[in-house]
């Protein structure tokens, strides 16, 4: 997602912590298993057995995906993961091609998106979509298309959306694009960065439940170790947590790019984020301005939670 969309970005950044060390600060340890050693020599020993089967740090987390990856025969052959090239036209394996070693949620039920937007009405201040690109669980894209805004664009911001006139002379509407991505995400949980301005966009905002926005969750901004308010570009968290360098150059973003950096980051902290999820899911707490009740994924199957448009064929 671009760097501009978010505003009050934070740059202040403080040594790295593992994912033990944020269960352990967590006010949700109770809950994670993940408990610090005490009592006696046995009670420590018993401990340490039980934590030899959880991810202990990033690094581990890492050599867990890619011996996972490697069973399935995602991995290049020099052992590196191949980064997705971003280009429409282009699936290349790209670092998604790992699978989780975190029960919690069916790959098939995941989604990760990412929309670049051109300006329209006065000035170009209103932001439509232009392009939206969806991949899956394993960085497989499913869904790539540029979109025919429906106001006249004024800017096309092609030094942030990549994207210029000649793109858009044989794009699909919107009308028929918003029907076909909504099929798509519909009963899946959403993975994307700062998801807030693509579903405006999109004019749909799904359960907040089925929603994973890396732009505002406490685990990645400890994880990553940057303090201060404000949400993280995805650009820095990409740099920080992945070593990898995104939304360079000067023909503009790739959505396709965006939309795998933000689930990898997602991957980064699966396993305590699900954990948290489920956690909210058996012990909702009454009356809480904070917490609510949450549902299984395929509770929101459900057409009460989908737009009427989506169930018709597409034309």
């Amino acid at each position: 997602m671009r760097d501009g969309k978010m505003s009050g970005v934070s740059d202040t950044a403080v040594e790295p912590r593992s994912a033990v060390q944020i269960h352990r600060d967590s006010p949700l340890r109770r809950f994670s298993g993940l408990r610090a050693p005490q009592g006696s020599r046995e009670t420590q020993n018993s401990h340490t057995k039980k934590k030899r089967t959880r991810l202990q740090s990033v690094d581990d987390a890492r050599e867990c995906l890619a011996v996972s990856a490697g069973k399935r025969g995602m991995a290049s052959p020099g052992g590196h993961w191949d980064c997705d090239s971003g280009v429409s036209f282009d699936v290349s394996p790209s670092v998604s091609g790992h699978s989780s070693p975190c029960p919690g949620i069916n790959p098939a039920k995941l989604i990760a998106m990412d929309c670049e937007m051109v300006g329209t009405g006065l000035g170009g201040r209103c932001s439509e979509v232009a392009r939206c690109s969806l991949v899956n669980y394993y960085g497989e894209v499913v869904y790539d298309k540029y979109i025919k805004p429906q106001q006249p664009v004024v800017d096309y911001r092609t030094r942030w959306s990549g994207i210029s006139k000649c793109h858009l002379v044989n794009a699909v509407s919107f009308k028929k694009a918003r029907r076909e991505i909504l099929q798509i995400l519909k009963g899946k949980v959403v993975v994307g960065h700062a998801l807030h301005n693509d579903f405006q966009a999109l004019g749909f905002i799904p359960p907040k439940h089925l929603i994973r926005d890396t732009s505002s969750t406490h685990l990645l901004r400890q994880l990553s170790g940057f303090s201060g308010r404000g949400c993280i570009s995805l650009k820095r968290l990409a740099k920080v947590l992945l070593q990898r360098d995104i939304q360079v150059g000067q023909k503009g973003h790739s959505s396709v790019e965006d939309a795998v950096a933000a689930l990898d980051l997602y991957k980064q902290v699966e396993g305590p984020w699900e954990e948290e999820m489920m956690m909210r899911t058996q012990s909702p707490m009454e009356n809480s301005p904070f917490m609510e009740p949450v549902f299984s994924p395929s509770h929101y199957m459900q057409d009460q939670y989908w737009p009427e448009e989506i169930t018709k064929p597409c034309e």
